[in-house]
């Protein structure tokens, strides 16, 4: 029926425009008009293709610069100065059609941010079929506000495959409009959660100190307990390091520095600062100034006694030519106790930096993260017999100002290494029910073992003794389901949690770049787009992208 009505509908639209225009040819004359026609059709239908398919490249190469944009945090309206540039460096080299083919990319601002938001919704598209096919996952939330002083509840999740494949990326970016009350965030947390199969996978949360997370009775883990989720939830092991940290930076002598430095180099101090700096650059000195320290970071605080620590006396020297109300502080770099505890407190505080940095990056387990700090804690005693002892090997701070001073006995500071460990073995109490567990994670071929279960058959598994030295990541993954379905189980509950909210706080950091105050405006849905591209890892096939897209001309 379909081919009569086409049938007709030809031979009406031919006898009505085409008869007397063609009905004059007939026999061999026609067929070779007809064939003509043929073939100008076809030529048509080429050079149609030709213009379609630099049209697609354009849109793959509209998809890659946006990408690139997204990763480096750039603004959208720079994609039109990308493409200007493009342009005239292909005319300097004399690359006249590339040029022509740089000025169909569309770049503007408008197609940028679509395509981010593309891109965007591919990554999260590809987290949610991982959450899908996982095995387990766990989730490491927290809560800030950006530069309009909106609150953002930061959500991330690490997932782990049957094959012990594990990802970490963001799960959402949700906007809490009133309240941040534990109620308020739990509402959010589980409803995208609930979007992406729901808690039964969970093996574990992490989050901030904050009230509203960790309150007993209104935090957002008392409301997750009260819903019936059954999983470890945990306070984040970097912040309860850095918080441990802070009795010792908040000592006299912590305040006594800061004063100084206060003095020298900030306020309406300016011309104080200019001839401090001159003077350290006369003498030649290690550092050419004396850093800020900012309370929020403990490095910052180590560079800064570090160095203040390194000219102390060019500190006093400068003082005595300021004619200035300088006599308390020039007490203070001559007094014996102060310059004992201006010694211990960049050493120790060294010791505390390197545990803080190596709690730090991406993809570390919960297993290597305790075992830091558990080997920090027996370090700590280490000191604290060397202390008592007067040896002072690993406070090379101390050694100096012992072979400048008289009273060169440091052991009134073993009581500060007591109130570190005693605050240490508090915070991370938490974490002792799991010790066993991690022991095991950690030493499955030579842990001694109480009774008979798949960890005898292990010890005597010839093939996996023989890969004993190999990485304990890479360990767990040798063993087969078949023989080994408990201990594989566990291996991937314990390598699916996180330990921190490190990535919560890497994108903090990000955020204050992408929505900056030259970009305060920058609505939510592109806000969270730009922060996933620029944290994930998940490999983004544009080519993909693009075929699905109409191809459009330069805008």
């Amino acid at each position: 029926m379909i081919s009569v009505m086409k049938e007709y509908n030809v031979q009406r639209h031919y006898i009505t425009l085409h008869v007397t225009g063609y009905d004059k040819y007939t026999g061999d004359a026609r067929r070779a008009l007809l064939n003509d026609l043929k073939s100008d059709l076809r030529k048509r239908q080429e050079k149609m293709f030709q213009l379609v398919k630099p049209s697609s490249s354009t849109t793959i190469a509209s998809y890659d610069v946006s990408l690139s944009m997204a990763k480096s945090k750039k603004a959208f309206s720079d994609g039109d100065l990308i493409k200007r540039c493009a342009i005239a460096m292909g005319k300097a080299m004399g690359f006249n059609d590339a040029a022509l083919g740089f000025e169909k990319i569309p770049l503007s601002h408008q197609t940028v941010a679509r395509r981010v938001e593309e891109l965007s919704n591919f990554v999260q598209e590809k987290v949610m079929n991982q959450i899908q096919q996982c095995v387990y996952f766990s989730l490491a939330l927290d809560e800030s506000t950006n530069i309009r002083d909106a609150s953002q509840l930061l959500v991330f999740v690490r997932s782990i495959d049957s094959q012990f494949n594990v990802s970490e990326e963001l799960l959402g970016s949700l906007p809490l409009f009133t309240t941040t009350k534990g109620s308020d965030i739990y509402e959010a947390l589980n409803s995208l959660v609930s979007k992406n199969g729901g808690f039964q996978k969970c093996s574990g949360i992490v989050t901030d100190c904050a009230k509203s997370m960790t309150g007993a009775n209104i935090g957002v883990i008392a409301y997750l307990k009260d819903a019936g989720v059954d999983c470890p939830m945990f306070h984040c092991i970097i912040h309860q390091e850095s918080l441990s940290s802070r009795c010792i930076r908040l000592s006299d002598v912590m305040k006594h520095v800061m004063r100084i430095i206060n003095f020298i180099g900030s306020g309406n101090k300016a011309l104080r600062h200019r001839l401090f700096v001159d003077f350290l650059k006369d003498l030649d000195t290690e550092f050419s100034d004396v850093s800020l320290h900012s309370t929020v970071s403990l490095l910052s605080a180590g560079k800064c006694l570090h160095q203040f620590f390194s000219f102390r006396n060019e500190i006093l020297n400068s003082l005595v030519e300021l004619n200035a109300d300088t006599e308390g502080f020039k007490g203070l770099l001559q007094d014996v106790n102060f310059l004992k505890g201006l010694a211990f407190l960049p050493d120790i505080t060294q010791h505390l930096n390197k545990l803080n940095l190596s709690l730090q990056g991406r993809t570390q387990t919960i297993v290597s993260l305790y075992g830091f700090i558990d080997g920090f804690r027996k370090k700590i005693k280490s000191l604290q017999s060397n202390l008592q002892s007067n040896i002072l090997i690993h406070f090379p701070s101390c050694d100096v100002i012992s072979k400048e001073i008289e009273d060169n006995n440091f052991c009134c500071f073993v009581e500060t290494l007591d109130t570190l460990i005693e605050d240490f073995n508090k915070r991370f109490q938490d974490f002792q029910h799991l010790e066993n567990n991690f022991n095991v994670f950690n030493a499955p071929l030579t842990i001694t073992i109480s009774e008979a279960n798949e960890l005898c058959d292990l010890q005597r598994d010839q093939f996996l003794l023989s890969k004993a030295t190999l990485p304990i990541t890479q360990f767990w993954p040798l063993l087969s389901e078949e023989n080994y379905p408990n201990l594989r189980r566990f291996g991937l509950h314990l390598l699916s949690m996180f330990g921190s909210t490190y990535r919560c706080e890497a994108a903090f950091s990000a955020m204050k770049s992408i929505k900056s105050k030259e970009r305060n405006l920058l609505n939510q849905t592109s806000l969270e787009a730009c922060l996933r591209l620029t944290l994930t890892s998940v490999d983004i096939d544009t080519k993909e992208l693009a075929s699905k897209m109409q191809a459009h001309p330069s805008h």
